[in-house]
């Protein structure tokens, strides 16, 4: 874990201005939980939410498919009328 940005916060002030701590780390800093000096935790804001329009075609141009990717493949064809493994 990497909390070289992060600020740091030990478990009781943590605790005791939780509140605080939350609003920040939503608004951008994140914090590392201390116990005892070492790292316990990390609070960070969360990842922003994308609107679905934005993921639409976000793998435009990204994928590759076969030309015949659809193509009947006869021995399976033949296998699954059978009932066999392929």
């Amino acid at each position: 874990m990497d909390t070289s940005l992060d600020q740091p916060a030990n478990v009781r002030a943590f605790r005791e201005h939780l509140a605080d701590h939350l609003r920040q780390a939503q608004a951008g800093p994140s914090f590392v939980i201390l116990s005892r000096g070492e790292p316990l935790a990390r609070i960070a804001p969360p990842d922003p939410v994308l609107p679905r329009a934005a993921l639409l075609g976000a793998l435009n141009g990204q994928i590759w498919m076969a030309d015949d990717f659809d193509a009947d493949d006869a021995d399976l064809i033949a296998a699954a009328e059978a009932g066999l493994d392929p």
